[in-house]
């Protein structure tokens, strides 16, 4: 949610809003100011919500998509299924994690196997720091879980769901 505190900036891009202040476009640097944080570690968020389509990065500012904005008004509940909804259409390798997971009886795989096709494409660091990423917007959105004693991802399963 955007603060309410925070300095609205005119759109850098007038062709964009037509040379109307537009309310929905935060400067990063004011932004990041408003929170308490560097640029620095609000630019992985700022990319978050781009690679997930609730927001863009433009010249240095931020704004909300139409979908970010419902997401930054809607109950936790509504925001997690809006979550899961993006993940799974706008991060591919989130795909492929739950359709290993759903094919697997038990629905459930060792975080080794994801590691090692990931190694294919990233140096091990980034392929682990990839996959923990991809673990905790999965978590965050009630898609997967992970017991981090057998290092093993699974299905999210609902109290009522594994209680039959």
């Amino acid at each position: 949610m955007w603060p309410d505190s925070t300095k609205r900036v005119r759109s850098r891009d007038h062709a964009d809003t037509g040379g109307r202040n537009d309310e929905s476009v935060l400067a990063l640097d004011t932004l990041a100011n408003t929170l308490g944080m560097s640029v620095t570690n609000l630019l992985p968020v700022a990319e978050a919500l781009d690679i997930l389509e609730f927001g863009e990065i433009k010249d240095d500012a931020v704004s909300l998509t139409a979908a970010g904005r419902v997401f930054a008004q809607s109950p936790r509940d509504v925001r997690r299924a809006l979550f899961a909804e993006h993940l799974l259409r706008f991060v591919p390798l989130a795909a492929h994690v739950q359709r290993v997971l759903n094919e697997r009886p038990e629905h459930r795989a060792p975080k080794d196997r994801f590691i090692e096709e990931l190694e294919d494409h990233l140096d091990p660091r980034d392929a682990d720091s990839t996959l923990d990423t991809l673990i905790g917007w999965g978590t965050y959105a009630q898609m997967l879980t992970y017991d981090h004693r057998s290092q093993t991802v699974s299905e999210h399963r609902s109290q009522e769901s594994s209680s039959r």
